[in-house]
């Protein structure tokens, strides 16, 4: 048997006071926010309408009385034909360039290894850098003693007992009675 007594908890949000009163607080909140948004409004229009009538009593009457706020540049038309068009091209592509090189900037599918010639060792299947692998490998004599070997070779059905032949091994020996130098391979 549950007992179900939140109904009854005065914090519980579905009783029907605490869904009154939140319906409340967001209709309060929205009202807030038109008289808000109308008395923004409101005060853009005033200030539109006062700069438009500041600027045509200027232009009818002169402009004795008003004051400047924008900077005047005289020389605008020589900056502008004096631009050397190679140099800014050469300046895009070095800065390019620089992005490329630092990784700022790449180009669609750049990086991706679908585009490159190698695989990525994560990629590579298992096989590949195995059959890589056993190429460097070098052919150890403790591997002929391991009892590992020896079940692997009857679960793969390899023979470990036969070495990989490798250049003969050449052993010098000094006997000390007969001054010669044999040779065993």
């Amino acid at each position: 048997v549950a007992m179900n007594i939140l109904p009854k908890k005065k914090w519980h949000v579905r009783t029907k006071e605490n869904v009154a009163r939140v319906l409340k607080d967001e209709e309060n909140a929205r009202l807030e926010a038109e008289k808000e948004q109308g008395r923004i409004l409101k005060a853009e229009s005033e200030s539109r309408l006062a700069l438009l009538r500041q600027q045509a009593s200027s232009k009818y009457h002169g402009e004795v009385g008003t004051q400047r706020s924008e900077h005047i540049n005289l020389f605008s038309n020589f900056e502008n034909k004096t631009k050397n068009k190679d140099a800014s091209e050469e300046k895009a592509d070095e800065q390019k360039n620089w992005e490329i090189k630092v990784g700022y900037l790449k180009q669609l599918g750049q990086g991706s290894s679908e585009l490159s010639a190698d695989k990525p060792w994560y990629q590579k299947h298992p096989d590949d850098i195995k059959s890589v692998h056993k190429r460097k490998q070098r052919y150890d004599p403790t591997d002929l003693m391991d009892p590992l070997n020896e079940m692997n070779k009857k679960r793969k059905g390899v023979d470990y007992a036969t070495p990989i032949p490798e250049e003969p091994e050449t052993i010098f020996v000094d006997i000390d009675f007969h001054d010669k130098v044999v040779e065993f391979s």
